[in-house]
């Protein structure tokens, strides 16, 4: 989740500690899973990013598909650290809309 801003909000989740238990329990529950992600188209506009692609998720035994939406990513260029101590500007995801998610 190192790629999430720790600011991450969405319709859903109102913080990343939410995003991540739900994906954590919802991947569990789905078993051997085979995710695939669409080439996406990013635009760039000063320290913001939009990105856009289909997602994908199938079960690998059965191949039924679990999940195949069109996801939008915001990203936001952050201050962080590359090679964990030399302070570098990075990006992160701030908030993404996407189809919808069963939340058993």
């Amino acid at each position: 989740m190192h790629s999430i801003s720790d600011s991450y909000q969405d319709s859903n989740f109102t913080d990343v500690e939410q995003l991540q238990f739900f994906l954590n329990r919802r991947l569990r529950n789905m078993g051997d899973v085979e995710l695939s992600v669409s080439e996406p188209l990013t635009v760039v506009t000063g320290d913001t990013a939009l990105s856009r692609m289909n997602v994908t998720a199938s079960d690998r035994n059965s191949g039924d598909r679990e999940y195949d939406q069109e996801v939008s990513l915001t990203w936001k260029l952050e201050p962080g650290y590359r090679d964990v101590v030399i302070p570098a500007r990075t990006w992160r995801i701030i908030s993404a809309t996407y189809g919808s998610m069963d939340q058993e």
